[in-house]
């Protein structure tokens, strides 16, 4: 008897499990800004979907080669639920090595570079998962090669950003920040 309640539990925990891996959201979509180039970098998970960020060239600016920052809700299933843009005259902005967060207040904030031929900074973007309007957009400029690297937020909700500075392998700079951007 005990053998068949050992074999009735080993089968139970696999049938647990394998119901477990197909109820398990899969998809495959692609997302088209303005018959641009894009490409994700960075996704964060929600309740009801997930926020996908990249960048990449298009039509949404007056020069096709600026680099916009693209980004979208997808719902559970990938459907696209809302899609923006940011760009800027004169400026690329970047977000290859940026990280995302969804913060206490329930909002997104992602940072990243700002760039034209001569200059760097760091920028950061705060914007609403629900609809995708921007809270708030910052830049963040201490010298001619900055890049953002890293965002984070405290328990008491205040950033930390990380920008790496491209004219020393050893400078870092890390800027505390209040939840709408100001600098400490």
């Amino acid at each position: 008897m005990k053998f068949n309640l050992s074999i009735f539990c080993l089968l139970f925990l696999n049938l647990v499990f394998k119901g477990y891996l197909y109820n398990q959201v899969t998809f495959n979509n692609t997302i088209d800004f303005e018959n641009g180039d894009e490409t994700g970098f960075s996704i964060i998970t929600l309740p009801d979907g997930y926020i996908v960020i990249g960048n990449g060239w298009g039509y949404e600016s007056d020069e096709y080669f600026e680099t916009k920052l693209k980004y979208a809700k997808l719902d559970l299933e990938g459907n696209v639920v809302w899609q923006k843009t940011i760009a800027h005259d004169g400026f690329s902005l970047y977000c290859e090595i940026l990280s995302g967060i969804q913060t206490q207040d329930g909002n997104i904030v992602f940072g990243g570079s700002r760039q034209t031929d001569v200059e760097s900074e760091m920028h950061l973007i705060k914007f609403n998962p629900d609809n995708g309007d921007t809270l708030l957009y910052k830049v963040y400029s201490y010298n001619d090669h900055i890049y953002g690297l890293q965002i984070r937020e405290f328990s008491d909700g205040k950033l930390l950003m990380q920008g790496w500075d491209s004219n020393d392998d050893y400078a870092y700079n890390l800027l505390k920040l209040n939840a709408n951007g100001e600098l400490l």
